[in-house]
């Protein structure tokens, strides 16, 4: 029991000085739409009553990111192992899912599980095959845009299927891991955290995407029009126009004869009746400046 609480102590400290090691400042995420490749090594610490002794473990984790906080990895690891001076292989393969609390920052932690198969070979004896259960969590930590230093911890449950001359049908046994992440391919932008306009309000429910910058905007991304002639604030040049009147391109109440440059007066009383559009006029449809 001492020996095993080493050897758990260890696993750990090698787990935290791995991860701590190294920093940096680049700018890195988990990213969105992006293969994953990380090999990595550790420890497999087993059940008392299972016929193995604790193994090194090293293996390779191939994964795909479906988004910022979803992926998906396929695993295979080895474990050289050894049972009353009989060598033992294990061969593990499992498929697992990960989830990411944190994914825009250097340091993710994220929760994974999942299911597969180990395979156990003692050495001149045929293979024992057994269904593996695996779930728990670990941290990853970017020090580059695409790399990124891991460490993983997971219980798992091994259920012997089809060897009645087994102790037990179930072993649970503690795989500790360290390695590093490469991120592979080009990012898609994800219209779940994008803000193409810069109003503060997410595309996934901005109705408006290209409102100008620094224009109020309402819940729905879209320009406020405190009048509700149809013409957004911004460019309203009557913003307390009544109800149901109708108005001009600029805001203002429309002319009931002709208005060429749509300034609000009338041609027969603009004197400067090719005003360009929007310019602010006085009575006589003359720019304010003049």
């Amino acid at each position: 029991m001492v020996m095993r609480q080493k050897n758990l102590l260890f696993y750990a400290l090698f787990l935290f000085v791995f991860t701590s090691t190294l920093s940096g400042t680049a700018m890195a995420e988990n990213k969105y739409h992006v293969f994953t490749v990380s090999p990595y090594v550790g420890g497999r610490l087993v059940e008392g009553n299972q016929a193995l002794d604790d193994s090194i473990n090293a293996g390779l984790a191939v994964g795909y990111n479906f988004s910022e906080i979803w992926s998906v990895e396929g695993v295979l690891a080895y474990s050289p192992s050894e049972y009353v001076g009989r060598d033992v292989h294990l061969l593990d393969a499992h498929v697992d899912v990960l989830y990411h609390f944190r994914p825009f920052g250097r340091l993710v932690p994220y929760l994974a599980g999942g299911a597969g198969a180990l395979f156990i070979k003692p050495e001149g004896q045929s293979s024992d095959d057994d269904l593996q259960l695996n779930f728990g969590g670990g941290v990853k930590y970017f020090i580059t845009e695409n790399l990124a230093l891991r460490g993983d911890i997971r219980p798992t449950l091994d259920i012997n299927v089809g060897d009645s001359a087994h102790q037990s049908d179930t072993y649970w046994n503690l795989v500790c891991s360290a390695g590093v992440v490469f991120q592979l391919g080009t990012p898609q932008e994800t219209r779940e955290y994008l803000d193409t306009d810069g109003d503060g309000v997410l595309d996934a429910v901005d109705e408006c995407l290209e409102t100008p910058p620094g224009v109020a905007v309402t819940r729905r991304g879209c320009s406020r029009d405190a009048d509700r002639d149809g013409v957004p604030d911004y460019r309203d040049l009557c913003p307390e126009t009544a109800e149901g009147v109708t108005v001009t391109a600029a805001g203002c109440p429309a002319p009931t004869r002709g208005d060429r440059d749509a300034d609000g007066v009338e041609d027969a009383l603009d004197h400067c009746p090719e005003t360009p559009f929007g310019t602010p006029v006085n009575a006589v449809g003359c720019p304010l400046d003049r």
